[in-house]
């Protein structure tokens, strides 16, 4: 189960993706490594993970 800022933080990420009319193509959260995985653009050019704490960086 994610953590409440994991979930906050992918719905702000979520919502600067799709506002630069980009689409999300992968959105998942890993139960083992506790990590929210996603990605977006047309060539799923942009990686993004978002750790326990909220904190997120690009692959």
């Amino acid at each position: 189960m994610p953590t409440a800022q994991q979930a906050i933080k992918a719905a702000i990420l979520c919502q600067y993706i799709t506002r630069s009319l980009l689409p999300i193509t992968i959105f998942r959260y890993y139960r083992v490594a506790k990590i929210i995985y996603i990605e977006a653009g047309y060539n799923q050019e942009i990686t993004i993970r978002i750790h326990e704490n909220g904190e997120f960086i690009y692959v």
